[in-house]
Parts: structure tokens; sequence; C-alpha cells
């Protein structure tokens, strides 16, 4: 279920990637996983970013990291990630 969560990446994903056979292959992702953003949670966390250059599909997905807990991640469709720093809190 998501959102996932390896080391210190969270992860959440909607879409599906056509290729993540391929992309565990080439990155030797060796954990276990049930569905392809477990997967793609297990590559970027193992070769960062650049693992979305080379997804096959169509999707969008939101990313943090524990030791950054006030930036936010977004990804949709062409390979190009926002990065949100210093989000707002409201009390």
């Amino acid at each position: 279920a998501h959102p996932f969560k390896v080391d210190h990446l969270v992860l959440t994903h909607n879409g599906t990637i056509e290729n993540m056979n391929q992309i565990v292959r080439k990155y030797e992702i060796k954990e276990r996983f049930e569905v392809d953003s477990q997967a793609l949670a297990l590559a970027i966390n193992k070769v960062g970013f650049k693992v979305l250059g080379e997804y096959v599909g169509f999707a969008a997905l939101a990313m943090t990291f524990e030791d950054k807990p006030n930036s936010l991640f977004l990804y949709q469709g062409a390979a190009k990630v926002y990065h949100y720093d210093k989000l707002l809190t409201y009390e």
C-alpha cells in the first residue's frame, strides 16, 4: 500500500511503469517488491532521479525524504522533477 518507504525516501505513485522489469534488471534491484511503485522507490533510492528518465509509461509521483522534512519532490510525465523546499506550515 502507498506510500512506500525505502531508507529515507517516502514515495507515492499513480500510474503504470511499462518497463519496470528492465529497470529492475539494469540497476540490480535485489529487494522483493509487490508492485511497480515499490520497485520504483527501490530504484530511486539506489540510483537517484536519473531512473525517471528511463521510465516508460505515464504517471505522477510525490516524494519526500525523512532527512529533508520540509522538501517535496514532484514528477509528472516527462522526467522533470520539481523540488519544493521550505514548505509552508499552517497552524
